[in-house]
């Protein structure tokens, strides 16, 4: 944009004659913007409409052409306080005898209560989450060590009583083999389960003492173990523990020696970090340090303003500041180092070859020790073994010690028509039956529960008014769109017309033009006849034809453009007092109702089908042609971005012309006034 001269020379407003002559231009882009807009607010109506459709299309349209749906089935107990039935469609007609004789449970363990534990001052506190177990009575000792080893239905986990071992870290060991578990510091005890009933399910606690201990502690002395945090600790106990491992693939061995590596490297960083501050690295390192803190105190005492004093707190903290950077730079130096090649002498390289030689030595130690560590017990934690043997019919046998409340695991047992079953929940499934369970029945006066299972006409019924219901919702959508009141004179409200209108009148505007955006549309046309053809004419079973008012289903009104009614439908106003010929063919002939039903909707099925078939205009699974819409719309943006270049062309030209003028009229006054200054006529 060159320079402007508005009016300077002529007086002329120029910024309004330049508004005024490009203001008729503007309607042409005007006109474009609203194709934009109306385009856009079209795309949306229809991926609105195509929902529906497609919902039409997968939901009870899809149940409607299967003959399932019309195969279901209900079940009713004889006493519904004990036994809950719900029948498949493949359930035998009658009435099933059941009897409860043990329902399923899961298996829990209780601990009993704690008392209090001294802490770091010598006061007695109440047990936490953040108790030690060391705390609580288990005694530490550096060639062997208590592993408490938690054996779940899916998993077991070897957890390491270590001085930093916590109550918490003992309640995660629990949940990471699968087991509910909470310590509850109101009661003061363990709450631990099963996830899940059944006899399957069940879980084992057990202790016994490792071996290895001090092999073990060379490698966690080299990751700084007491220093790490629980899930970290975590970590390295499992990375040790798959090296014990004798089914331990070369790929878990690999990513167990990753996870070791990490931590020594770390602790590497942290020791250099500390020491390039302690200045016990070296010579070199200690003068770089002390002339780090040199600079930084210059550099703080060149920021003072004249007069201002030192403050020594801010001194110190830009000198530790710098140092610290200075630091993390030495040790992220002598990593860098090591990645590219530096072998013996460099600290990161040497904790790597130290590592490789403890977990050879660690690997080759007995895992077993033959004493245990007096005092370790599970009694310390309130709790007491738990292990279980299961025979060759699968029932348990539980061994415990101690004060541990146990309520066993067990499987759910019933009496099915004189056959015995078993399930590990209370809830089990045979012969298309779904039984619940909710109380024992055997013993009682009413031993045997009877389930009787039949057709569920009513639940056809349902399903073929559902579709009905959904069919008449997105055919009445697509007529209202396609006869809308048509929306001439109506575009798109500019600013200055939305600022002038309240937000009610903005939204019937814009309303009204949207509901004319699919008016005749030959696409909506094209889906509403697919539709109404494919539930008119006849179909044959058993060589007769039946159309749908054959059931009862038929249209009533022709201003309703081929909605259809369920003729003694209670919820439909219009028919609910005519004869109900569908509940009664249901009642009389189901399989003829199912065929003739399956093939009338596999007929609008495959009609809508063919309608979101994949084109070059259209993706798959749509109903309209969004790909041409998508297309159009970008050939509008297109036109737009000329059109808006094209006027900024035409501004500043019109801008170039008056300065010229106004350059033009500047130079003869200029003139002008030399010449009446020679002839003696100038002003003075």
């Amino acid at each position: 944009m060159g320079i402007r001269m508005s009016g300077l020379v002529s007086g002329m407003d120029t910024e309004s004659i330049v508004k005024e002559l490009m203001k008729a231009q503007s309607t042409k882009k005007t006109k474009i913007e609203n194709k934009i807009t109306k385009h856009e607010w079209k795309q949306e109506k229809w991926q609105e409409l195509n929902k529906k459709i497609y919902a039409l299309y997968t939901g009870t349209l899809t149940k409607a052409k299967t003959q399932g749906s019309y195969l279901t089935k209900k079940a009713s107990t004889s006493d519904e306080t004990k036994v809950t039935a719900t029948a498949g469609t493949d359930a035998a007609n009658g009435t099933h005898q059941v009897r409860v004789d043990k329902l399923a449970s899961a298996q829990y363990v209780t601990g009993s209560a704690l008392g209090s534990v001294l802490n770091e001052e010598g006061e007695s506190v109440a047990v936490s989450g953040n108790t030690k177990l060391t705390q609580l009575g288990f005694s530490i000792q550096s060639d062997k060590e208590t592993v408490i080893r938690i054996a779940g239905a899916k998993k077991e986990v070897a957890f390491n009583v270590t001085a930093q071992a916590t109550v918490s870290d003992f309640v995660d060991a629990l949940k990471a083999a699968g087991l509910n578990a909470s310590y509850d510091t109101a009661q003061r005890r363990f709450f631990i389960s099963a996830s899940e009933s059944g006899a399957d399910n069940a879980f084992s606690i057990t202790t016994s003492t490792a071996g290895d201990t001090a092999q073990k502690n060379e490698v966690r002395n080299l990751v700084d173990y007491e220093k790490l945090n629980s899930s970290a600790r975590k970590a390295v106990d499992d990375a040790l523990a798959v090296y014990k491992r004798a089914d331990a693939t070369d790929e878990e061995k690999e990513q167990a020696l990753d996870t070791l590596n990490t931590y020594a490297a770390n602790k590497v960083n942290r020791d250099l970090i500390q020491g390039y501050k302690d200045g016990t690295l070296g010579n070199e390192q200690k003068t770089a340090m002390e002339q780090v803190k040199a600079d930084a105190e210059a550099e703080y005492r060149a920021s003072l303003k004249e007069g201002e004093q030192a403050d020594d707190t801010a001194l110190k903290k830009a000198v530790d500041d710098a140092v610290a950077k200075a630091a993390e730079e030495y040790a992220k130096s002598v990593k860098g180092e090591f990645e590219g090649g530096a072998e013996a002498g460099n600290p990161f390289y040497d904790a790597t070859q130290e590592l490789g030689s403890k977990l050879t030595a660690y690997t080759a130690a007995s895992s077993d020790s033959a004493l245990e560590i007096a005092g370790n017990s599970l009694e310390n934690l309130g709790l007491g073994e738990v292990s279980f043997t299961r025979d060759a019919d699968g029932v348990l046998s539980y061994t415990t010690t101690g004060s541990v409340s146990l309520m066993e695991a067990s499987d759910s047992v019933i009496q099915y028509n004189g056959a015995t079953l078993t399930g590990s929940s209370n809830t089990i499934t045979a012969n298309g039956l779904t039984m619940n369970l909710n109380a024992v029945t055997k013993g009682t006066a009413n031993e045997y529960i009877s389930v009787t299972v039949s057709k569920d006409n009513k639940a056809v019924y349902d399903m073929v008014k559902d579709f009905i219901k959904e069919y008449n919702e997105v055919l009445g959508e697509l007529n209202d769109a396609y006869n809308a009141k048509t929306a001439k004179g109506y575009e798109p409200l500019t600013d200055e017309e939305r600022e002038a209108m309240t937000d009610e009148q903005v939204e019937k505007w814009e309303n009204k033009i949207k509901d004319s955006l699919l008016r005749r549309d030959d696409t909506v046309n094209g889906i509403l006849s697919a539709m109404k053809n494919a539930m008119i004419g006849s179909v044959t079973y058993e060589g007769k034809s039946y159309s749908l008012a054959s059931f009862g289903i038929r249209t009533v009104d022709y201003t309703e453009y081929g909605k259809l009614h369920i003729y003694g439908n209670a919820d439909d106003d219009k028919v609910a007092g005519e004869k109900d010929k569908l509940m009664a063919a249901i009642e009389e002939d189901p399989d003829k109702v199912m065929n003739v039903l399956t093939q009338f909707a596999g007929k609008l099925y495959s009609a809508m089908g063919d309608k979101m078939k994949s084109s070059s205009l259209s993706s798959a699974l749509t109903f309209y042609n969004d790909k041409q819409m998508t297309k159009e719309l970008k050939t509008y943006k297109d036109e737009l971005k000329t059109m808006e270049d094209r006027l900024n062309d035409m501004e500043d030209r019109y801008y170039k012309q008056f300065t010229a003028m106004e350059k033009a009229m500047a130079s003869l006054e200029s003139q002008t006034n030399s010449l009446a200054s020679l002839l003696g006529t100038g002003t003075n």
